[in-house]
């Protein structure tokens, strides 16, 4: 039984002292990529950092050297071994990559370690040239507009380490003028107050390495941006009366309204109106006031018009109100802002071409949030209305709703 047990034993402390000896690994470090002529430090670092039980080591290298301190000389290959007079472990190396082969775009550096019962490797594929990737993107508008002298600013945006511009060599194609050249930005203008197209602005960029060796180029790229140089006149894209949303024929109140247009288009600057014949207005700049009569006209009309220098834009903002039948629809809200409580007033302006006075009552009325959410409804019997509701403090939207019309108006709670 004793005996047993020392066998048991033997054995078992034959298997931690393996365990032991294959724990050593190696992990090489170092850059994965290079230029030619550059020389870079790679270094081993084994598994157990006593380094007590390797026994041999190699350095391998293919497509580039390796410097060995006892030959004082370039070498593709090293070999160590312990207790060799003059011997000593090289952890770290220094390995030059200028055996540049032709069709050969990388390199492999190896290092292998021995412990007695095995070998333990690793290494690094090393590829020629700058590392992956982009090596910056331009930043700035995709249009230039051309009818006006106007100009956008350009700058360079995720440059890869090691990357910059070569020089200030900002290069665009032939329409396009560039101005407050730096390293990483410029003013791009059109060279032509007539052309319309694509252009091209091209950074041309270098790649240096710094290493052992110094600083080495060995990489370029041009980094492209195009842009396109437009000669568009102004148009627009929103119209208002009486700031709410306008719909072609829409019913007005006799007297003063607002009418509105925002227009598209760079470099704005004029605005001009064309009024219907005997309607009283004035202007300012994108904004019509009208007076609407209360009798002698159904409907009328305005032409809004915005200029740039491109010219005077080629489709109006047509505006067409009219006159609801049998009169005009009139809802007075008061008070306006409010807290919690409104009143609401509708009446029927009579016109010269319909002089019975009818009764006013709408059919609904709607509250409604900026988000187009509605927070209230009624069905109102009589033409003056009260409305208690506890709303948030805000800019809302009144629907009051007849059978062929909808007044819209802004109420604001406090």
């Amino acid at each position: 039984m004793k005996l047993k047990k020392f066998i048991l034993l033997v054995l078992f402390s034959n298997i931690i002292s393996i365990s032991t000896v294959f724990a050593v690994g190696i992990t090489l470090s170092g850059p994965e990529t290079a230029c030619h002529e550059s020389v870079h430090e790679y270094e081993a670092v084994p598994g157990d950092t006593t380094f007590s039980n390797v026994q041999k080591m190699w350095w391998k290298c293919e497509n580039c050297t390796i410097w060995d301190p006892l030959t004082e000389d370039w070498i593709d290959s090293i070999y160590r071994e312990r207790d060799v007079y003059g011997h000593s472990w090289l952890w770290t190396v220094d390995v030059q990559f200028s055996q540049w082969i032709p069709g050969r775009d990388s390199a492999k550096v190896t290092v292998i370690i021995h412990n007695g019962n095995g070998y333990k490797d690793d290494f690094i594929d090393v590829t020629f040239g700058p590392p992956p990737g982009a090596a910056a993107i331009i930043m700035g508008s995709n249009v230039l507009d051309n009818c006006i002298e106007t100009t956008n600013n350009y700058s360079l945006y995720n440059v890869g380490s090691g990357w910059s511009l070569n020089g200030t060599n900002w290069t665009g194609t032939s329409y396009l003028s560039l101005t407050n050249i730096m390293p990483t930005s410029v003013t791009v203008g059109s060279s032509s107050s007539t052309y319309s197209g694509q252009q091209t602005l091209t950074a041309p960029m270098i790649y240096k390495e710094t290493g052992l060796s110094g600083s080495i180029q060995c990489g370029t790229e041009n980094i492209t941006k195009s842009i396109s140089v437009t000669r568009d006149k102004p148009t627009y894209h929103t119209q208002e009366i009486d700031d709410l949303p306008y719909s072609p024929g829409q019913q007005v109140v006799p007297g003063s309204h607002r009418a509105s247009a925002e227009w598209n288009g760079e470099g704005i600057t004029s605005y001009s109106w064309q009024v219907q014949s005997g309607i009283s207005y004035y202007t300012a700049q994108n904004v019509c006031n009208f007076t609407m009569p209360s009798s002698g006209y159904s409907s009328i009309w305005l032409y809004g018009f915005a200029t740039n220098g491109c010219g005077i834009t080629d489709y109006p903002a047509r505006f067409t109100v009219t006159l609801g039948s049998g009169g005009a629809r009139i809802a007075s809200i008061y008070p306006n802002p409010s807290v919690n409580e409104l009143t609401v007033e509708t009446k029927l302006e009579k016109r010269a071409d319909h002089p019975k006075k009818q009764e006013l009552i709408a059919d609904e009325i709607l509250i409604l949030d900026m988000l187009g959410k509605i927070v209230h409804k009624s069905s109102p019997t009589e033409s003056v209305t009260k409305i208690t509701k506890n709303l948030p403090k805000g800019k809302y939207i009144m629907h009051i709703k007849f059978k062929d019309e909808v007044i819209k108006r802004h109420i604001f709670i406090e």
